[in-house]
């Protein structure tokens, strides 16, 4: 498997995702041991903490929720992500990328 936080799959970008649910907050906290560290407001309750990180990355990619798939880790904290044709690339995901120590 690719040992960076996201790579391309065709026209899907697949992401590395450790989640944080319950967190005071929403937000893309960086990159720690090769994954995307993402907090969501969201209990770990009945799938309330993938919806909230599903619509998270809608937004910032401004592409519809059924563009965005949870491929692996759906019952853990640890996640691969597939995001299908974004429109746009938030500013997080352009400076995590633009860092040479982003993988």
């Amino acid at each position: 498997m690719n040992e960076h936080w996201f790579h391309w799959q065709n026209d899907a970008l697949i992401l590395k995702i450790h989640l944080h649910p319950g967190a005071k907050i929403n937000e893309v906290n960086g990159l720690r041991d090769r994954q995307l560290r993402i907090r969501v407001k969201s209990p770990p309750v009945d799938g309330k903490a993938n919806k909230e990180l599903i619509s998270m990355l809608a937004r910032d990619f401004g592409i519809k929720k059924t563009q965005i798939r949870i491929d692996r880790g759906e019952l853990g904290r640890d996640k691969l992500v597939e995001v299908h044709s974004p429109e746009i690339f938030p500013q997080w995901f352009i400076e995590l990328t633009s860092n040479n120590n982003s993988c």
